[in-house]
């Protein structure tokens, strides 16, 4: 062998077994896909070994550190699992997410594919407890995208319901209760039971269960009993912005107009605006677009409605994620556009947007 060829060989062998490494270690890692809800941030890939996962979400150990996901933020995981392929756990999530917004021809094939990718990582999950949780979680997912294409709103919310109750100590419950709350609130329908279902999770992080907490009140609110929840606010309104943001609109909305504590629930709301960071002790984005929604039904039956336009065009405009919170904004608007601002293509443009299958089972504003 000549010298130089045997020379190149010393050098490259070792960056070809350290390639070779690389890429064992690579497979053999689980990875957990997330992207923090509310704050716009593309989603991205956690490589390495889970070390545990509950209610409070799933805890990863990458080459740098080891990181809690939350359990809402959480898109995917990729177990390590001997009759697993990496593929099949993320096409079972691409599948779901496509028949999600699939329409026209296309819909009942995306449909299909999200149903038999489900049931393949379920027939093939076995005895780990983790991995089938997920998979049950997945094949609950398919059935309720195919529920919602087919406008079997009834079937949808209880797919949700016996989801929670099966996924029941992970991090999948979690997102079965938050899904099943939204989805409540944008039929119309009472979901205090539900977010009081969510906040009895045991091992929920402080941070979760307070915000969770805070979207009881403002249930609550929602429900007629504002002068209930100003009293009963008072205590802690003084330490906690999210509190004295909710005080302020209780105090506004249970009794006739009063310019002052408008103002004053302005003013709480923009103070918490601010504190829409990523990080443990920050805002709810949820929490401030449900505030918005009160206000502007509280000035719209207080005959105020240009005031009421300005509160419900901030949801759509800088809570896009909050569902539910559009969905109601949205119904007022297809008039208000029109009536406040002589904008009729605007409001037309909302109508068509609350037809779409986003908003599926919505009830629809009426002419």
């Amino acid at each position: 062998m000549p010298s130089s060829y045997a020379s190149l060989l010393n050098r490259v062998l070792p960056c070809l077994l350290v390639s070779v490494l690389l890429a064992s270690f690579a497979h053999a890692q689980d990875v957990v896909r997330y992207a923090p809800k509310g704050r716009g941030t593309a989603e991205q890939d956690l490589q390495g070994l889970i070390e545990g996962e509950g209610p409070a979400g799933i805890q990863i150990k990458t080459r740098e550190k080891v990181v809690l996901v939350p359990a809402n933020d959480i898109v995917m995981v990729q177990y390590k699992h001997p009759d697993i392929l990496s593929v099949d756990f993320r096409a079972a999530t691409d599948r779901i997410n496509q028949a999600m917004v699939a329409s026209g021809p296309q819909m009942a094939e995306k449909l299909k594919q999200a149903r038999d990718a489900a049931d393949k990582l379920a027939d093939k999950a076995g005895s780990a407890i983790p991995v089938a949780r997920y998979a049950a979680w997945q094949v609950a997912l398919s059935r309720y995208a195919e529920a919602k294409a087919n406008n079997k709103e009834a079937e949808a919310l209880s797919l949700l319901d016996r989801a929670a109750t099966a996924t029941r100590g992970g991090w999948e419950e979690v997102q079965a209760l938050r899904l099943l709350a939204e989805q409540q609130q944008l039929i119309g329908q009472n979901n205090l039971p539900t977010l009081e279902r969510w906040a009895k999770i045991p091992g929920l992080p402080a941070d979760a269960t307070a915000k969770i907490a805070n979207r009881i009140v403002l249930a609550k609110i929602r429900e007629g009993k504002a002068s209930q929840m100003a009293i009963e606010l008072v205590p802690s309104a003084s330490r906690d912005p999210a509190k004295a943001a909710l005080l302020a609109v209780a105090r506004t909305v249970e009794g006739p107009f009063d310019a002052a504590k408008f103002k004053q629930a302005r003013m709480a709301l923009a103070t918490l605006s601010l504190l829409v960071e990523p990080g443990p002790g920050q805002a709810d984005p949820a929490l401030i677009s449900g505030c918005l929604v009160v206000l502007g039904k509280y000035l719209l039956a207080q005959m105020k409605p240009e005031e009421a336009l300005w509160q419900l065009v901030r949801v759509e405009a800088q809570f896009p994620q909050e569902k539910a919170d559009v969905a109601e904004s949205l119904q007022f608007l297809t008039t208000l556009y029109d009536s406040q601002l002589k904008n009729p293509r605007r409001a037309e443009e909302c109508a068509d947007r609350l037809r779409s299958r986003e908003f599926s089972g919505v009830i629809q504003p009426k002419k």
